[in-house]
């Protein structure tokens, strides 16, 4: 499975999660060039790309229909937590399972 994390998580979050995560792609927003990159043209890009789960600390997203609409047409899975204090939680996912081919492999 391929998982994109957000530019709002951490980058140091990609090596807990390669470590905890093996024979998943986990790529962070910063290291293929898509920090600045909107959610609405993101989200989209990401599942042309294959990936197939968006991790995410945006509790913003599920509030706006349009990238309510954008994470539902995606297909992605969209995984949201919130850090500190606060609990953790999950929205739930795009249309399940992930068969896509993953054009975006470069390594």
């Amino acid at each position: 499975m391929w998982i994109l994390i957000d530019e709002n998580v951490p980058v140091q979050m990609l090596e807990t999660l390669t470590w905890t995560l093996p024979g998943h792609k986990i790529r962070h927003a910063s290291e293929i060039k898509w920090a600045g990159k909107k959610d609405l043209a993101l989200l989209p890009d990401a599942a042309k790309k294959g990936f197939c789960a968006f991790l995410t600390r945006d509790a913003r997203q599920l509030e706006d229909p349009s990238e309510t609409d954008a994470i539902k047409k995606s297909g992605m899975h969209h995984i949201r937590f919130q850090s500190g204090t606060e609990r953790y939680g999950r929205a739930g996912p795009g249309n399940g399972g992930c068969g896509r081919r993953h054009a975006a492999d470069s390594r």
